[in-house]
């Protein structure tokens, strides 16, 4: 069975290699491999008889619609040619005047430069009145006129709101971008969120200052 098998495939291959024979007058998919480059349905492969394939031709509508088609393929090329040299070359192409008012009328694509932000953010007017008062304290502190406990309940209070009025500020604003939502002060908004920012970064500077021993041996 096995050299049943085996022979059977031999055979299959045979004829599925075999090329048409040269007895084969327009051969229409007898042989094995059948080509047809020029699509008029017989094989390139095979002796071809022009009185027959016009018989046929005339006689199958197919064929003739397919040899028409081929026909119009193969003098594209010649059309584009022909097109081509009637085409005038960019040297002898008139280059027509243009007017000095109609190319002032033309708009310029060059992009405008953007307006600078005016919002008026104070950072020095929060930053320098918050250090003279943490100086202040400190000094009042070391000549026990207050408490130190209440030093740092000062500081952390302020640090405390700060840090709230800016989260929620910028959660807000997120939320806004994100959901497009039509907000009519939302410049006072920013405003407000910047310099409780400006506020929370200058007090968390303090904050480090007074602790950096701790945080130095978090480091270690």
């Amino acid at each position: 069975m096995r050299y049943f098998l085996i022979l059977l495939g031999m055979i299959c291959f045979q004829l599925a290699d075999a090329q048409c024979e040269d007895s084969i007058v327009n051969c229409t998919g007898e042989c094995g491999k059948f080509t047809d480059d020029n699509n008029d349905l017989i094989c390139d492969n095979s002796i071809i008889d022009s009185s027959l394939l016009q018989k046929e031709i005339i006689s199958n509508p197919v064929k003739q619609k397919r040899v028409s088609d081929n026909k119009q393929k193969s003098t594209l090329p010649e059309e584009k040619k022909a097109i081509q040299l009637n085409t005038p070359k960019p040297d002898s192409i008139s280059v027509i005047p243009v007017k000095q008012e109609q190319a002032q009328a033309i708009p310029s694509s060059v992009p405008q430069k953007k307006k600078h932000n005016t919002v008026p953010y104070h950072f020095f007017s929060i930053a320098l009145p918050l250090t003279g008062l943490y100086i202040l304290l400190q000094w009042l502190s070391n000549q026990q006129k207050i408490k130190k406990a209440s030093f740092f309940k000062i500081w952390n209070t302020l640090l405390l709101i700060t840090f709230v009025i800016t989260a929620l500020l910028g959660l807000l604003l997120t939320v806004k971008l994100i959901y497009h939502l039509q907000i009519p002060f939302i410049k006072s908004i920013y405003l407000v969120h910047v310099d409780f920012g400006v506020a929370m970064s200058v007090i968390t500077l303090f904050h480090l200052a007074r602790h950096w021993k701790y945080y130095k041996n978090l480091v270690k």
